[in-house]
């Protein structure tokens, strides 16, 4: 990670409602890869992912969860992770994993 990166700090959460007991363990495993994951990205791609969520349909008049690659991306990280640590968690409803990025900010 370059000096510029260091500088700015992208605050996120992560959504995993709905896992139901039993899951815990699945359930940090996939919170922490999805983290690992966005965290590695490039200063770049984290930017874009943060401006993309911004938009709403209306504001740009496109789909952006079927539409925007830097959205789609997000998703298929997503859906990888709970795949690799969850599998059961797709044919069922709940088993939420999410990021959403809440701000950046810059020292």
């Amino acid at each position: 990670m370059s000096d510029k990166e260091k500088q700015f700090k992208f605050n996120y959460s992560i959504d995993t409602a709905d896992w139901g007991s039993g899951c815990e363990m699945d359930r940090e495993k996939c919170e922490q890869a999805l983290s690992e994951w966005f965290d590695n990205l490039s200063l770049k791609t984290k930017i874009a992912i943060y401006f993309s969520q911004k938009l709403s349909d209306e504001e740009i008049g496109i789909d952006t969860m079927n539409e925007c690659p830097w959205i789609k991306m997000l998703w298929d990280a997503e859906i990888r992770i709970k795949e690799r640590y969850a599998s059961y968690s797709l044919g069922v409803n709940g088993h939420n994993l999410s990021l959403w990025i809440e701000s950046i900010t810059h020292d």
